[in-house]
């Protein structure tokens, strides 16, 4: 807050009357911070709470000698006079945000973004949250457009305050939540040569597949290029990107007239994000009654045929409960739901399966079930159909029926047989309607008998949904049908009824199963869920039943970014301040983001209870089945875990312990947290030998087998090509792979272990030459020694001139690469673990000389790796799985690059045969 932002001191410009930066800015960016420049007294200070706030509100009265802003004006009279139209390019992205339904925007502080934020904290509809670190500004910022349905805004300076939003647009784009990103640059003469936290901003967010990430270098681009970004953004479900150097953000906008009109335009067109919707997509509210009259008559003589119908809903269906209820009920079928859609119907509901697309997988035993056994899905408000739809192959195998609100955000590779745009509420309504006025034509038309054949109220026929549908009185009901398709009590494994077993309940521990099946009652209307990734995802979409109105379920569903609840609850909390929040963590992934309750802290949130389950185990990796028959378990999945009681205090809220599943206990331990004001945190002591159990398509998944070796044989002439010089190409076969760039970044598909077969040792000899030219045949030596197949087991000696001879050395990828490692000189590997890296850290683990160093969050792996090369003049090494494994490396990486410091740095991928068609942690 010391250096004066914008122009000198002096005598101001008449046309800048009122928006000096260098004067007022200590009414925004000190306020937010809870610090006072000098002769300013910032907000939060007036008002004397004893902790700042973030939610930062300007004073009733204007500073002295500043005139109302222009953009507030709307009486659409005459402009002439040009001092008090003009504005700042800042200010008029603050209001076109304001325009659009942006009430809280997300995001990191520092001088790139001044004029910005200052203009955000001088808007009266608009609430600057400051974030402790930009990861978790954009995933609040994709939760917010998640829950709200309307556009999300997150805000974050040049560097790393741009680099480290990385992932969470990445979250928004793969979960279809429209988000608008706005980052700050050096001023616009300095752009490309700075030294000083100066990188290529748009180049990092297009390699990482934003939909739209431009650089504005001119005021005068500046109205098209914020148009059309949000449009993308809300027409597309996506996210978008603009960045602006400092100085363009504080340029006066020329030719008012001109500029002004569209923004009273917009306040007349889009007065809320619905409106926005239709305007920038031209899409109707409701189609047309002819596609929907079709549709019905469609569903009809399917059902009536006998034919299995699904509904599955996903969180932009979130609002159509009632009507998706109704058609259920008419036609008699059941409803799944994707997770960030769970409680949308009521789930103790006689046909609510459950949830349905967890980690790429089903998930729950009775919604798999349901979904193998269906002929038709209705798919209502969901983006992604891998689950829904396709073989393992990739290939359709069921017919879709699909109502969502805008036609961008469509697969190209799904084939529907009706599609029902518009308002998703209103196009099920008209739908329920639909199908009613059909059976009505039918009753007056025909005979009781051929009504009672149509009818929901009567029996449908047996072949349908007869073996997992049962009439109850005047309704459907889903039963546990034993016999047929069907295992004994698989409809049971779904919230409503599903029970812990006896069995699973150990003494001295609270089984999560029984916490959340106690939970799910107590939750009042309104409340919000905010579910982490990991065991705990499973566990709340099992356990826990929500049926109370408005209640809403929030998750990383695609990304799968650990550290997502906390961010999901500060977005809860901004748009529902009076309701519940419940965040629902592991003690791997609450630590991801737990810097976070220090802002939960400042936020005018009334109950926030963070419920965080204590195994000191990174429980999704560690409980899943790694290679054949689970012979491969995941080594380097310990952690260890602070007082959560403590830290609760620590940031002024009341913790909590519970370990034990007394049902008593448990109540009481409940009723006290949910009657908390404020934050409490309620530490759940899990049992670590306790699991959930994962539905997969297949009875055990295809997994990594680190029982695969490589082979290395020496004395054998190098073939005829001649490797490139920055790629050692081994020969075509089974397993083979390339490395582009060795020396800067190594990505490997996830059978990382599995065959490979390179027969040529001048290519190995080549790879460690670049690292030491006078040892070629260290590395070879190394595995030598290191691998269970050693010479002297084929019959032969294991001594230094043997090695040299044409023996053969079996290690897998895994094994090479990190014996690579340890011959360049690291010594410490520092990463994130997931299951696109098991077999990579099972093999560091083992090693000797190697150190695994598991880090709460890959941004900080990155960055340890860069100070390790820095202070130790060798290469340093980081690890990150898939998806935000590898993004949230990103800040990291370019600290390393700009300070010129070696870094290796080697991410997980999926299997190879599911790279870019996965609907989990796959991206670019």
């Amino acid at each position: 807050t010391s250096p004066v932002w914008g122009p000198l001191p002096g005598p101001k410009p008449a046309r800048a009357r009122g928006f000096f930066w260098g004067e007022n800015c200590s009414v925004g960016a000190c306020a937010a911070m809870g610090c006072a420049a000098s002769g300013q007294v910032s907000a939060s200070k007036a008002s004397g709470p004893t902790l700042p706030t973030l939610m930062h509100q300007p004073p009733d009265a204007s500073p002295k000698g500043a005139p109302k802003s222009p953009l507030h004006e709307s009486d659409g009279g005459s402009t002439a006079d040009s001092e008090t139209a003009q504005v700042t390019v800042a200010e008029y992205i603050v209001q076109f945000l304001a325009d659009c339904g942006v009430t809280h925007i997300f995001g990191g502080h520092g001088g790139a973004v001044v004029p910005l934020i200052n203009a955000i904290c001088r808007h009266p509809d608009i609430t600057w949250v400051y974030m402790r670190c930009e990861v978790n500004a954009s995933l609040a910022a994709a939760a917010y457009a998640k829950l709200s349905g309307g556009l999300g805004c997150c805000v974050g300076t040049s560097g790393p305050g741009a680099s480290h939003l990385t992932t969470g647009l990445l979250d928004a784009e793969l979960d279809g939540c429209p988000v608008l990103c706005i980052t700050g640059m050096k001023s616009s003469d300095k752009v490309g040569f700075s030294d000083f936290q100066d990188i290529g901003q748009t180049e990092i967010f297009n390699a990482a597949d934003i939909t739209s990430s431009k650089t504005i270098m001119h005021s005068g681009s500046v109205v098209a290029l914020i148009r059309a970004a949000a449009s993308a953004a809300v027409s597309r479900c996506s996210c978008c990107h603009l960045a602006i150097p400092c100085d363009i953000q504080q340029d006066m906008l020329d030719d008012p007239p001109r500029l002004i009109q569209p923004l009273e335009d917009a306040r007349r067109t889009v007065s809320n994000t619905w409106t926005l919707r239709t305007t920038v997509a031209h899409m109707p509210e409701s189609p047309p009654h002819e596609l929907v009259a079709s549709c019905a008559s469609y569903l009809l003589r399917l059902r009536n045929r006998g034919e299995r119908i699904l509904i599955a809903v996903g969180h932009r269906g979130v609002d159509a409960g009632d009507p998706i209820q109704s058609i259920a009920e008419t036609l008699g079928i059941p409803i799944v739901t994707t997770l960030d859609a769970k409680g949308c119907v009521p789930e103790r509901h006689p046909l609510v399966a459950g949830v349905l697309g967890i980690f790429g997988n089903p998930g729950m035993e009775a919604s798999l079930a349901l979904l193998q056994a269906s002929d038709v899905v209705i798919s209502v408000g969901i983006h992604e159909h891998t689950q829904l739809l396709m073989t393992g192959a990739g290939v359709q195998q069921r017919r879709l029926v699909r109502i969502d609100s805008t036609s961008a955000a469509m697969e190209t590779h799904c084939q529907a047989v009706h599609t029902l745009l518009g308002d998703i509420s209103e196009c099920c309504s008209m739908l329920q309607d639909a199908i009613d006025h059909r059976l009505q034509n039918l009753q007056r038309g025909s005979s009781a008998t051929t009504v009672a054949s149509h009818t929901a109220r009567a029996a449908f026929p047996r072949d349908g949904w007869g073996q997992f549908i049962t009439n109850q009185g005047d309704g459907h009901a889903l039963t546990s049908f034993h016999g047929g398709m069907m295992n004994g009590g698989t409809l049971n494994q779904r919230p409503s009824v599903y029970r812990v077993p006896p069995d699973d309940i150990t003494h001295g521990f609270c089984h999560p199963g029984c916490l959340l099946q106690a939970l799910g009652p107590r939750l009042p209307d309104n409340a919000t869920v905010c579910v982490d990734v990991g065991d705990v995802t499973l566990w709340t979409s099992l356990c826990l039943c929500l049926s109370k109105p408005g209640q809403r379920t929030l998750t990383s569903m695609r990304l799968g970014t650990m550290g997502y609840s906390l961010c999901a609850s500060l977005a809860a909390g901004a748009l529902r301040p009076d309701s519940h929040v419940v965040a629902i963590a592991g003690d791997g992934g609450v630590q991801m983001s737990i810097n976070e309750l220090a802002t939960l802290q400042q936020l005018p949130v009334r109950k926030l209870l963070v419920i965080v389950l204590v195994n000191r185990l990174l429980g999704r990796v560690a409980n899943e089945v790694w290679g054949p028959a689970g012979t491969a378990p995941a080594s380097g999945c310990e952690i260890l875990t602070p007082d959560f009681c403590k830290v609760a205090e620590a940031h002024g809220g009341v913790g909590i312990r519970l370990a034990t599943s007394n049902p008593e206990e448990i109540s009481q331990a409940l009723d006290r947290a949910l009657a908390c004001q404020h934050l409490c945190v309620l530490e759940v002591v899990q049992d670590p030998a306790v699991k959930p159990l994962m539905a997969k398509h297949g009875v055990i998944a295809k997994q990594p087998d680190e029982g695969k070796p490589i082979a290395l044989r020496r004395g054998h002439p190098p073939r005829q090509h001649k490797p490139s010089k920055w790629a050692q190409q081994f020969p075509k076969g089974q397993g083979d792979r390339q490395w582009d760039t060795p020396t800067e970044s190594l990505v490997m598909a996830g059978e990382a272990s599995s065959v490979l077969k390179a027969s040529e040792p001048a290519r190995l000899r080549l790879m460690h030459q670049k690292v030491d030219a006078s040892e070629p045949k260290v590395a070879c030596k190394s595995l030598a020694r290191e691998t269970g197949e050693s010479a002297t087991s084929r019959g032969t000696s294991n001594s230094e001139d043997d090695l040299d001879e044409d023996v053969l050395v079996q290690v897998s990828v895994a094994e090479y690469i990190a014996q690579f490692l340890a011959d360049c000189g690291v010594t410490h590997v520092f990463g994130g673990h997931g299951g696109a890296v098991v077999p990579l850290i099972n093999a560091i683990c083992r090693h000797p000389d190697l150190t695994w160093v598991y880090m709460r969050c890959e941004v900080n792996a990155s960055l340890a790796a860069a100070a390790y090369a820095k202070l130790g003049g060798g290469l340093g090494c980081c690890i990150g799985t898939s998806g935000p494994g590898a993004s949230h490396l990103t800040t990291g990486l370019l600290d390393a690059e700009l300070d010129g410091c070696p870094v290796l740095c080697i991410t997980g991928m999926k299997s190879s045969d599911k790279v870019g068609v996965s609907d989990f942690q796959d991206i670019g």
